[in-house]
């Protein structure tokens, strides 16, 4: 069977099938049309799955394959081109069972012992996948057993989704863009986990320009490890990649996990870390309390990005700290307020980096921190202000890896870092709102 290259919506050249019987998908919406009304605004706007105008369903070294061979039994619930060609893909390349409740699917591919019709696989039986349709789950949320037809195609063709018909060998590297109000944390988890989707495809990540993300590029050389644009770099052997959202939906970098080590500081900003955490915390035991408020509360995020407040805390820490006899508590934060009660409840015993602060009141005309900077700063102070903003941070984030026990108010890059930096060895741990799923 050769292989093809040919139109998303043109019926598969590779399975048998009348013009009678020919299935488009020119009905179907773009997918950001699906999202339940309980998303987020800003989700309902991401371009998930991609535009596949070219696909290759038998050009298997650009397949990932090893997304599939997790399951068993397949169970479609419609029949487009997605499932026909998902279908054929399964049961050529794979040992898996595919089960259609639409006979006219025997148009599309020969019966064989591994293609059921007209029934589904059981309900929750282990390695058993249902693909709904496209405004069904993905891979960006709690996995229950189901996902949209449209993220399985997309997890299995995202390679040929990337390089577009060119040729793996005549890349060397990958531009991934951060957004532009993108903070450190997003910026480095997002490095992190670029390098373990490309380095296997034997690409490097690298950074272009003169920004990423709010921040001049020339100024985080200062205190992180980053790989500026080498000098053989083009537009002929670089992939510029413009779809974010599509690349975090993708099966290949939904599996990865950020790892951001010490190695990322450059010796100097090691070497000051080190030395600030030993003068503030001084041998004691010490447990370390992240609060996210402003902007997330503002932003209205739900799932497991929904902070818990101050308040809400206080009375786990305080357990914390009589069980386990903690001599100082560490905090990390962004709010003004969360700050104050913790103060209140906690005195002396509370230590907290000097930053700039804020509350939710500054953000009545504003969502993110990066519009309300934009708005606080002249264009004259902006780089420096955010700059120091963010090595602050970063001593704390610091510090809080160092501590003996953490406690986070929700999910956000911080609690990433945190982890990562202290090894996952923390005598206690507990992230509020970890049971939601996005």
């Amino acid at each position: 069977m050769s292989s093809t290259r040919r139109s998303r919506t043109a019926a598969p050249a590779t399975m048998s099938m009348t013009p009678a019987a020919r299935i488009t998908i020119s009905s179907i919406k773009k997918n950001y049309d699906y999202y339940r009304d309980s998303a987020p605004e800003f989700a309902r706007r991401l371009d998930l799955i991609p535009d596949y105008k070219s696909y290759d369903e038998d050009d298997i070294a650009a397949m990932q394959l090893d997304f599939l061979r997790q399951y068993q039994k397949y169970g479609c619930l419609h029949l487009n081109e997605y499932t026909v060609t998902l279908a054929y893909v399964i049961l050529k390349y794979t040992d898996g069972e595919v089960f259609f409740t639409d006979p006219r699917i025997t148009r599309f591919l020969a019966p064989c012992a591994r293609l059921h019709i007209g029934t589904l696989p059981p309900e929750g039986e282990a390695g058993t996948l249902l693909m709904t349709g496209p405004g069904g789950p993905t891979l960006l949320g709690q996995f229950t057993g189901e996902l949209a037809e449209t993220t399985v195609f997309h997890a299995v063709f995202t390679e040929q989704w990337l390089f577009e018909g060119r040729r793996r060998e005549d890349i060397k590297y990958v531009h991934v863009p951060s957004d532009p109000g993108a903070g450190i944390g997003a910026i480095l988890t997002l490095a992190d986990r670029a390098r373990k989707v490309f380095e296997p495809m034997g690409l490097r990540v690298i950074y272009k320009g003169e920004r990423a993300g709010k921040y001049p590029l020339h100024e985080l050389q200062k205190y992180f490890r980053l790989t500026l644009s080498p000098a053989d770099a083009t537009g002929q052997n670089t992939l510029e990649l413009t779809n974010m959202a599509a690349l975090a939906s993708a099966w290949v970098f939904a599996r990865t996990q950020p790892a951001i080590t010490a190695d990322i500081f450059t010796d100097r900003f090691r070497a000051e870390l080190a030395e600030y955490h030993d003068s503030v915390i001084r041998g004691r035991k010490a447990l370390g309390v992240l609060i996210r408020g402003t902007d997330y509360v503002a932003s209205k995020l739900g799932g497991v990005r929904e902070m818990a407040s101050a308040a809400q805390m206080i009375p786990t820490i305080r357990e914390w700290v009589d069980r386990d006899g903690y001599e100082v508590v560490f905090l990390a934060t962004e709010d003004e307020t969360a700050l104050e009660q913790m103060h209140e409840a906690f005195g002396d015993m509370l230590i907290a980096v000097a930053q700039e602060r804020h509350t939710l009141e500054e953000f009545t005309d504003v969502r993110v921190i990066n519009d309300l900077e934009k708005k606080l700063y002249n264009a004259e102070e902006y780089d420096s202000r955010v700059m120091d903003t963010t090595i602050n941070y970063f001593y704390a984030l610091y510090l809080l890896s160092r501590c003996d026990g953490f406690i986070a108010s929700g999910q956000c890059n911080g609690v990433d870092i945190v982890l990562s930096l202290h090894g996952g060895r923390f005598e206690n741990y507990y992230r509020f709102n970890a049971e939601k799923s996005d």
